[in-house]
This record gives C-alpha cells, structure tokens and sequence, in this order.
C-alpha cells in the first residue's frame, strides 16, 4: 500500500514543525515548507491529532509572549538599553560593568488592548468598548425605520 502526503511529507518533519511554531512560522510558511498546499495542511491538522496538538501548544506559547510583551508595553518602565562588559583577568571571565537602563512610558494603545479585553462587565461585556453605544443606535435605527414603514403603510 502507498504511503499518503502526510506519512511522506509531513509525519516525518514534525519536529521540525514544531520548530517552525515556535519561530512563529505561519500556515503559508509551513506548507510551503512541507512543500503542501495550504488546504492540505489543514485537512491534515483536522485528521492528525498529533500535528494539531503541535500546531496549537505552539501557538498557545506564543500567545503567552505576545501577552507577556504587551503587558511590558502597556505598563511601561525601565528596559536595559546597554550593557558593558569587561574581562576579569583572573577569572577569564566576562563581567558585567556596567548597564544602562531606557524609560520606556507606557502605550496608551497597549493599555486599551488589554482593558478591552481583561476588563468586563457582570454580564461579560466589555468595559471599554464603544459598541454597546453602537448596538443602542442601530436598535433606534431599526425602530424608527419600523415606525416609519408603518406610518407609510409599508
């Protein structure tokens, strides 16, 4: 029996996948890697539990960064912009001499993000967001236009 794509292309490089997650390699990446279209590589992920389970704990470690970074980047602070080093002769060593700290104010979009999406209501709305007030509006639009059909005998 002939071996499928997926037993010749795929199964033997997930390790390599796994590296290219990590990377942040993206879908297209990866099937242009495996040398797979892109519809092949999800209907692999649907049938492979292994490859999925790769692809998402992957992309749950990455979500974590990114989380991490926005964080950083939302509350601001102090960030090590150099660092200088000298040898100790006797030791052979290289020391730390000196650092040289950047203050990095916080980013207003990185705290909306975050606001908008940690920050809700009892019900689970969000906070921070403008579309309950947009929701509101289009409920009024609808209504007047239901008045309006009416008074016209629509």
């Amino acid at each position: 029996m002939a071996k499928s794509k997926y037993d010749t292309k795929v199964k033997p490089r997930l390790d390599e996948i796994k590296e290219w997650i990590e990377s942040g390699a993206t879908n297209v990446e990866i099937a242009k890697q495996l040398d797979i279209t892109q519809p092949s590589l999800y209907k692999y992920i649907n049938e492979h539990e292994e490859l999925e389970k790769i692809i998402q704990e992957g992309r749950t470690a990455k979500v974590k960064e990114l989380t991490t970074a926005l964080f950083d980047k939302a509350i601001g602070g102090k960030r090590v912009a150099k660092q200088e080093f000298e040898l100790d002769e006797e030791t052979g060593e290289m020391k730390l001499v000196k650092e040289v700290y950047k203050n990095i104010p916080p980013s207003e979009t990185a705290i909306m993000i975050l606001l908008k999406h940690w920050d809700k209501n009892e019900d689970g709305t969000c906070k921070w967001s403008n579309e309950p007030a947009a929701i509101e509006l289009k409920k009024r639009e609808v209504e007047l236009k239901e008045n309006n059909a009416e008074d016209n005998n629509w």
